[in-house]
């Protein structure tokens, strides 16, 4: 089982879901994540193609 990945359209940050900030503002009581280095909500899921891995040296 393998965690999202996702990046910060705002500012690049590329992180896990988990690593995500997140605030309970919306009155359904849904949270909202946000960038932990720029506070951006432009979030989104990146795809296994797009994750590069640096190799074992």
């Amino acid at each position: 089982m393998s965690e999202n990945h996702k990046e910060c359209q705002d500012c690049g940050w590329r992180g896990m879901d988990a690593e995500l900030d997140r605030t309970d503002e919306a009155s359904d009581g849904q949270s909202h994540p946000f960038c932990p280095d720029c506070g951006g909500t432009e979030i989104i899921d990146l795809k296994p193609d797009d994750i590069q891995t640096d190799p074992e040296s």
